[in-house]
Formats: structure tokens, C-alpha cells, sequence
């Protein structure tokens, strides 16, 4: 499964897209204190995705959008399998 969810926010730079999923990383408009947060969302949203075996990234258009994208497996992952008795 694919989700994407796209943002026309303030403008990122590739540098900030990259460290976007990275735990307490904030952008610089969110550190001049134009938004609000303590840089976790998106590590917490990396670190769920993740453990339930899919990806996230982010993609961005400077001066347009930006996407955040994740991927989940249909099936259950190794550490997700239910035993049987």
C-alpha cells in the first residue's frame, strides 16, 4: 500500500528534506518560530512505518509542494506474524 500526503507549506531545501525524518530536526522557518513543534512527528511516523516493515520519504518542489510518502507491505512482516498452536 502507497499513501502520499502533499503539503503546499513553507518552502524546504533539499538539506531540510533529507533530515526531515530525522529525530528533533526542524526546519528553520519551524526554528524562527513560525511553527510550532518539537521535531518528533516525523521521526515517531519514520519509526511506526518502519517497524511494520514499509518506507517513508519525503519529496519536495521547492517554491510549490511537498510530498511525504510511505509505504506499508500487504502481508504480515517477520516480526508482525501471529504463531499458530
Amino acid at each position: 500500500m502507497r499513501v502520499s500526503v502533499v503539503n503546499r507549506g513553507p518552502e524546504l531545501s533539499r538539506e531540510d528534506s533529507e533530515q526531515l525524518l530525522r529525530r528533533l530536526y526542524r526546519a528553520p522557518a519551524s526554528q524562527a518560530g513560525e511553527i510550532s513543534g518539537l521535531g518528533l512527528a516525523l521521526y515517531i511516523s519514520r519509526s511506526l512505518v518502519e517497524a511494520h516493515g514499509g518506507q517513508i520519504w519525503v519529496e519536495s518542489c521547492p517554491g510549490q509542494t511537498t510530498a511525504f510518502r510511505f509505504t506499508l507491505p500487504r502481508g504480515p512482516t517477520l516480526g508482525n506474524r501471529v504463531k499458530s498452536s
